[in-house]
């Protein structure tokens, strides 16, 4: 059977680390110092657009995630089974190293770093997003992966992929799209949808509230 290894990385698009001599605001445990970064700046409009919201005027901070499928050197990892009469080519999985990639940007909507205290209520809730999809990277995906159908039969027990599936499954990336809407957004939605709503949700959104009208 072939050995598959999978390997963690992060990526992310605010490329400054905010200094730990200049922050005013909790960090949780699993945010390790090179992923608190000074976020992104964006227009309302582009806010808007980046996370709709029919029940808040302006969105005031987003963690942006998404993950990726990379084989290591496809070309080598994947053989070319000798070929049948009268059958397609087949090919079959050798082994090696499955990149998973988390892709991470944190933004805020401008106007809201005129107040630090308003500027730090964010990052403390946007850095629990971060930490959510951090846990997820380390944790939870591997295991998840290890348990989907495709991946066993495919990876791990060395089943033969016929040419269309392997032109769709290798060449044309749907590994990357199965990894995306099949594992890890269920994995996302759920740790999202326990962060941004209930009472603690409620409580963040008071703060901010109340922050601006004594800002004004």
């Amino acid at each position: 059977m072939p050995t598959v290894q999978f390997r963690t990385r992060v990526v992310w698009r605010n490329t400054q680390v905010w200094p730990a001599s200049g922050r005013r605001f909790r960090v949780p445990q699993a945010v390790a110092a090179n992923h608190v970064r000074v976020p992104i700046y964006v227009s309302a409009e582009r806010m808007q657009r980046l996370a709709p919201s029919r029940t808040i005027a302006v969105v005031a901070g987003l963690t942006d995630a998404e993950v990726v499928w990379r084989f290591e050197n496809a070309t080598q990892q994947w053989r070319r089974l000798p070929p049948e009469p009268g059958t397609p080519a087949r090919w079959q999985f050798q082994g090696g190293v499955v990149h998973l990639e988390l892709r991470l940007a944190l933004y805020v909507a401008q106007g809201f770093q005129r107040s630090s205290h308003i500027l730090n209520t964010i990052m403390e809730h946007e850095l629990l997003h971060v930490a959510d999809e951090l846990q997820i990277l380390s944790r939870e995906l591997v295991p998840a992966l290890q348990r989907n159908a495709t991946v066993r039969r495919h990876l791990t027990e060395g089943g033969v992929m016929l040419e269309r599936q392997y032109q769709s499954w290798v060449a044309g990336g749907r590994f990357s799209r199965m990894l995306r809407d099949d594992v890890w957004a269920p994995l996302h939605n759920r740790r999202n949808r326990a962060r941004d709503s209930g009472p603690a949700w409620e409580a963040y959104r008071r703060r901010i509230d109340e922050l601006m009208r004594r800002t004004r």
